[in-house]
């Protein structure tokens, strides 16, 4: 994440004065991370199905519009890898 010098979000590369996160993938490379969610209150009981995707762009749809214009180009979305699995849900 891009910040300015007051630490704003930016999208102005020429405002940019230092990156207050960084999430890059190298190549060959992983990462893990932890997420967490609350299960829908009408999920009573039963298995709950989860899907995990991956997604890679270039650079961020507000860049191409800050520096092209709006609508000027759509930057794609590739979906990388994905996983799913399930978890039983067992509320009492």
């Amino acid at each position: 994440m891009a910040v300015d010098k007051d630490g704003n979000v930016t999208h102005k590369p020429w405002a940019i004065s230092h990156f207050a996160s960084f999430r890059t993938i190298p190549p060959k490379g992983s990462d893990v991370s932890d997420y967490a969610f609350l299960v829908p209150g009408k999920v009573k009981k039963g298995e709950l199905s989860i899907e995990a995707v991956l997604r890679y762009r270039s650079f961020s749809q507000e860049l191409a519009n800050t520096l092209l214009g709006e609508g000027a180009l759509e930057v794609p979305v590739v979906d990388m890898t994905s996983a799913q699995g399930t978890v039983v849900v067992s509320k009492k």
